[in-house]
């Protein structure tokens, strides 16, 4: 059991990795501060836009909950990092279900 909690352990942080960026909206490194802020407010006022958020829940069947502030890279960063145990569990796992 300790084995299988830990392979849903793994699953989880890469499922939840993969998530958090589905819908991410991003400028390159080293963009100008103007840009970044314009891009900030944008998404913003996407979150607070009523016909958005009637049109994507249509779409998409969700309403996405962006978020832009100046720690969104280093958390985005931070969530994306899969410990290195759980990431070394996951690839063992993995090889031993294909024998």
């Amino acid at each position: 059991m300790p084995r299988l909690r830990a392979a849903l352990v793994g699953v989880c942080a890469l499922a939840l990795s993969a998530s958090a960026v589905s819908a991410a909206v991003v400028l390159p490194p080293h963009a100008p501060q103007a840009a970044v802020d314009a891009l900030r407010t944008a998404v913003e006022r996407l979150n607070h836009d009523k016909a958005f958020a009637e049109e994507t829940s249509r779409m998409m069947g969700f309403v996405p909950d962006y978020v832009a502030g100046p720690d969104t890279n280093r958390v985005v960063r931070q969530t994306l990092t899969v410990r290195p145990e759980i990431r070394q569990f996951v690839e063992n796992y993995i090889k031993s279900a294909n024998k």
